[in-house]
């Protein structure tokens, strides 16, 4: 029994660094094709107003629930003000203001990375990565990675845009 627990471990662990070696890469790539890409993509632009489902992940406990967000961008720079706020199933609220960086990627789907805080019972510093996809003048679909301290809160969710 002992040796199949370590086995699933260790198959863990190596799943964990395939997988942070390839996010690295990729968003290695992105950043240093950002220049050339921008050249031929267009990135999306214009502000939204969105929600969806959230999914929070602290010390082995997973938490749940739906959340608002928005996106304003700012002026025709690569830069947005991002906000949003999860509502999780045990009754916490987390309100989330970030600033990304925004790169396109294709025409009309961008790749953002920045920072911001973590406002719930506990002020946290967080790492945002996420992506968008206009699939129509009006309509856009999203989601991103909030990592803070020990722990995650995933988001995936439609919004309008204006």
């Amino acid at each position: 029994m002992t040796i199949l627990l370590k086995t699933k471990i260790r198959y863990r662990k190596v799943f964990f660094i395939f997988s942070t070696l390839s996010i690295i890469t990729i968003i290695s790539n992105l950043i240093l094709t950002e220049s050339a890409s921008a050249k031929y993509f267009r990135p999306l632009k214009g502000n939204y107003i969105g929600g969806g489902a959230s999914f929070q992940n602290n010390n082995s406990n997973q938490n749940n629930g739906v959340y608002i967000q928005g996106r304003i961008q700012i002026s025709d720079a690569p830069i947005s003000v991002r906000g949003s706020a999860s509502f999780l199933e045990d009754g916490n609220t987390i309100f989330s203001p970030t600033i990304t960086y925004d790169i396109p990627i294709l025409n009309n789907i961008n790749f953002y990375i920045g920072g911001g805080v973590f406002l719930s019972k506990e002020t946290k510093g967080i790492l945002t990565v996420g992506g968008e996809v206009a699939l129509s003048k009006n309509i856009v679909i999203y989601g991103d990675l909030n990592g803070f301290g020990s722990g995650n809160i995933s988001k995936l969710g439609i919004g309008y845009r204006f």
